[in-house]
């Protein structure tokens, strides 16, 4: 049995988030890169507006994710269960499928010292160049930081994909079949 996170107050941490399997579940389709700009906005605006996380840095890999934030109020896996539970039901509903998308326990490492967070943060823009898929970070078509500057915000909008698509692909699903939905 591993031992429970050390996972404090006012911290500074680099979280991956892998997919089941290492499945691509989140290759960079249109639809898909809606829904994770949605689902990061809204999640890290709630979680933000409460004074509890402050987000760095970010990018969404096909088949895992890294995030760079400042836990401020000790609540990062609180953060990460429901991030990844709404991108989950998004996937699944654009899919059709049923499940988690994710593995039950991500990467979350502490960044001790403020003048290290710079570190995490280029290997989260980095990582499609380290990974050899484009030749910069601005190449890349998911949803990544690389392109925004620190400190500014944007606006993203709720896409018409997922569970706020205005199709409804649930009733042809088996599940929803057996189910009676």
């Amino acid at each position: 049995m591993t031992a429970p996170r050390d996972l404090r107050e006012d911290q500074i941490v680099k979280v991956t988030s892998r997919c089941v399997n290492r499945s691509y579940r989140l290759v960079p389709t249109p639809e898909v890169v809606a829904i994770v700009e949605f689902c990061l906005a809204y999640v890290s605006e709630k979680y933000r507006e409460r004074g509890l996380i402050e987000l760095y840095a970010f990018c969404f890999m096909s088949t895992h994710y890294h995030l760079t934030l400042r836990d401020i109020g000790g609540c990062v896996s609180d953060f990460l269960k429901e991030l990844n539970s709404l991108l989950s039901r998004n996937l699944n509903a654009i899919r059709g499928t049923s499940g988690t998308n994710f593995e039950p326990d991500p990467g979350i490492q502490t960044i001790l010292g403020a003048d290290r967070v710079l570190e995490p943060m280029a290997y989260d823009e980095a990582n499609p160049v380290v990974a050899g898929i484009v030749e910069t970070s601005n190449d890349w078509k998911g949803v990544t930081s690389a392109s925004m500057g620190v400190g500014q915000e944007r606006e993203v909008e709720r896409p018409n994909a997922g569970i706020w698509s205005t199709k409804r692909r649930h009733a042809s699903r088996p599940a929803s079949i057996r189910s009676g939905r």
